[in-house]
């Protein structure tokens, strides 16, 4: 399909405002980006292009916080997570567009809520239960290129300091990235549409994580991932009614 220029400019902004919740938070921009896509282009061409941006700006943080990396934390979610994947990106090819965007909705609402209600888990043994968060957190890149939401969540409940948390998260971002690549590919899902999608964007990108990363240390963190989960929400509830309406 040829890309009317309005998506194009809308396309440019929403990944500007994602990379900027992305750059402040070390995660959303996928729970920002995506549920927004989606409401105007199909999901096979958002769920591409949702995966690149995120590989780059994940990228951009990891290399700044590299330091504070945690890699025994994210080996055991790496493993688990590349045998989600396939499973992920069959659902992606089978389902429906509104299923999808009913999916997309329900797993970014349950996330939001749930972070926002500070929920938290005595969880002794982490090594055992990183193994399912990665699987499904595979799946949901593979389907939905949104592998954050589960280890958000653990990482969130074990109460990870900052600098950790954004560098296992956004490593665990590039790893998994990386490994979907190709079978993406070998799922013909980088088509011309997504490919020309992902280099308009690249302003919007380098803007919002630039100003993101600006903004990072002048903020108070625990206020502003409060605004972000409102967002994030109020995103997936846009995207929940887009599938409901569809559907019925």
């Amino acid at each position: 399909m040829t890309i009317p220029l309005w998506i194009l400019l809308t396309s440019v902004l929403v990944v500007a405002l994602a990379s900027f919740v992305q750059g402040l938070s070390g995660f959303g921009s996928a729970l920002v980006m995506v549920p927004l896509l989606v409401l105007f282009l199909p999901p096979r061409t958002v769920i591409p292009v949702a995966l690149m941006v995120g590989t780059v700006l994940n990228l951009s943080i990891a290399l700044r916080e590299r330091e504070s990396l945690q890699a025994k934390r994210i080996v055991p979610l790496i493993v688990s997570g590349v045998f989600g994947i396939p499973l992920g990106m069959v659902l992606l090819l089978v389902l429906d567009g509104d299923v999808i965007r009913l999916i997309i909705g329900i797993v970014i609402c349950t996330t939001g809520l749930l972070l926002m209600a500070g929920l938290y888990l005595k969880i002794k043994r982490e090594k055992l239960a990183l193994i399912p968060v990665g699987f499904i957190s595979g799946i949901l890149n593979g389907a939905i290129s949104m592998s954050g939401p589960p280890v958000v969540l653990l990482f969130s409940n074990q109460k990870l300091r900052k600098g950790n948390f954004r560098a296992n998260l956004v490593t665990y971002f590039i790893v998994l990235n990386i490994l979907t690549y190709p079978i993406f590919l070998l799922g013909g899902l980088f088509t011309w549409d997504v490919l020309i999608l992902s280099g308009v964007v690249m302003p919007g990108l380098v803007t919002g994580l630039f100003l993101g990363l600006k903004l990072t240390g002048r903020l108070d963190e625990f206020q502003f991932r409060r605004m972000a989960l409102i967002l994030v929400v109020v995103t997936g509830i846009s995207a929940l009614a887009s599938g409901l309406h569809g559907t019925l």
